[in-house]
């Protein structure tokens, strides 16, 4: 999360932290030509962050429909790049031990692009890894 992009703006820069959530859900993929296919994704989605400058962390539940196309580099590895939409179903902040419930003090919709790197692992289980920049800011108060 880049805490920097929302409005207003921290009166320090505070830096981005990295953290690696999962994601389940459902994928329907339809070949277009040859080895690219358009994949529309139904998924649930767990993203957070962490300002470190003042010890806050954050996780957020959502609901994703990534709009992808995939290509099939090899027959188990592929690439996806695409629009995706968030629509937030839970917000939470940490502040040492106390969790508090942001939901309702959080941006509800979320407009990002996603590109990442899938691995098959069988026919019906895959094991993935994205990178999505949103578009819009977090919207934390």
């Amino acid at each position: 999360m880049n805490f920097n992009k929302c409005y207003p703006q921290p009166s320090v820069p505070i830096t981005p932290s990295w953290r690696m959530d999962f994601l389940v859900g459902l994928i329907l993929g339809v070949l277009i030509y040859y080895k690219l296919y358009f994949q529309k994704q139904y998924l649930y989605s767990q993203v957070g962050g962490e300002n470190k400058s003042i010890g806050t962390g954050y996780k957020h539940n959502c609901f994703s429909l990534p709009v992808l196309f995939k290509y099939k580099l090899l027959p188990k590895i592929s690439f996806v790049a695409g629009p995706q939409f968030d629509l937030l179903i839970k917000a939470k902040e940490k502040i040492n031990d106390g969790i508090t419930d942001t939901t309702h003090e959080t941006e509800e919709r979320n407009i990002g692009t996603t590109t990442g790197v899938g691995f098959k692992l069988g026919n019906d289980l895959s094991l993935n890894a994205r990178f999505m920049h949103c578009l819009n800011h977090i919207g934390i108060t």
